[in-house]
């Protein structure tokens, strides 16, 4: 988003071929984060949460210190895909795996809400301080900043965050408890498969808004500071959509709540985002779609469990993962895409992720049809 616009205009440069290498940055990270947490799953069986906490912290705060020093793109692949992309992984399994362990299924999703929206809290931030640094000091020092940030809060989390409280599991656990980690025969159930897919559809486009809306707000004409705040306000909304999805969820279900959702960040994008041609109707899609887009990310957890039980949970988290491995190829094919486009400029990109919505809305009503076929039943 914020940070990857900033080479570009500042570094490399704003062309469609500088773009697209941005987003497969972006989208490596992602990819990355996404593979290490199948073999991270087995080592957490192995070694509890505190090793990969500390070594998130490492390699985060690291890679944000050498990315200040970038010059080309490699360098960007290395120091952001690589290492940013090996600490989030690092952090977000071992929350994946302690959160519902200490959270029954009366507040689990409320927890995982809460969980998520401080991703949402980083992003609002970042635009903000990164113009006021720009406007003060040397761009470097926004990553500097954002350096002493992350290990001052990656420390806090490795004080604050033990081991599973429910879990007969502990650290140093035998074969079989590594096994049931990575126990791949849970596909045969019709709806781990089709949730599966369902996840992968809509992990592949849920994230895009935040790499094009930047060079899209300057596209339709807007100044550095409104396309800033067009990005913060996307994410500013993911921090109450996250509380509020994991609340709801708790009181009327999660597929319930997963259904709705999916179904405004649907509509949002094929309605709102296509007739955004200025700062205010970008800014109220920003608005909406921020607040119930990442509703997948926020409520994947507590479905899964809900699907398949709490102690085959691990297996559960690690085929999801696997299979959402090609949900990291989707901005750079929805990039690709918009490059040989013939059709109004960024429109392409409004397809693709209405398309997404829709197809896997589909999915989670067929899982929940499948589950329970009252209509005001909590599921």
């Amino acid at each position: 988003g914020v940070i990857l616009e900033y080479y570009q205009r500042e570094v490399f440069g704003n062309t469609k071929e500088v773009t697209t290498q941005l987003v497969t940055i972006g989208s490596l990270r992602n990819l990355l984060l996404m593979v290490l947490m199948v073999p991270l799953n087995m080592i957490y069986s192995k070694v509890g949460p505190k090793p990969l906490l500390v070594m998130s912290v490492i390699m985060s705060t690291g890679g944000i210190i050498l990315m200040s020093n970038a010059t080309k793109l490699w360098h960007l692949y290395l120091f952001y895909s690589v290492f940013t992309g090996c600490g989030a992984s690092m952090f977000q399994l071992t929350v994946f795996r302690v959160l519902p362990q200490w959270f029954d299924e009366k507040r689990r999703s409320t927890a995982f809400g809460i969980f998520f929206s401080s991703t949402g809290i980083g992003g609002f931030i970042v635009p903000f301080v990164t113009t006021t640094i720009e406007s003060n000091m040397d761009g470097v020092w926004i990553f500097r900043i954002l350096a002493i940030t992350t290990f001052a809060l990656g420390s806090f989390s490795c004080v604050v965050i033990t081991g599973e409280r429910q879990s007969t599991e502990q650290p140093g656990g035998s074969r079989k408890d590594i096994k049931k980690s990575v126990d791949f025969s849970i596909i045969k159930a019709k709806n781990m498969l089709l949730w599966s897919i369902a996840t992968l559809i809509q992990s592949s486009v849920q994230g895009m808004p935040n790499y094009f809306l930047p060079s899209y707000a300057k596209f339709i004409g807007l100044e550095q500071w409104q396309a800033n705040m067009t990005t913060a306000a996307l994410l500013g909304m993911t921090i109450p959509g996250a509380i509020l999805a994991g609340v709801i969820a708790d009181y009327i279900g999660n597929l319930n709540t997963l259904i709705s959702f999916t179904t405004m960040a649907a509509l949002a994008t094929s309605v709102i985002w296509i007739l955004s041609h200025n700062f205010q109707t970008l800014m109220a899609y920003c608005a909406v779609y921020g607040l119930f887009a990442n509703v997948m990310l926020t409520l994947n957890a507590p479905v899964l469990i809900s699907i398949v039980g709490l102690e085959r949970y691990p297996s559960a988290i690690s085929l999801v993962l696997l299979t959402n491995l090609l949900s990291a190829f989707g901005s750079p094919l929805a990039s690709c895409i918009e490059g040989v486009s013939r059709i109004e400029p960024y429109l392409s990109y409004k397809i693709i992720i209405s398309t997404g919505f829709i197809a896997s809305l589909i999915i989670q009503v067929v899982v929940r049809i499948r589950k329970e076929k009252m209509l005001f039943v909590k599921v």
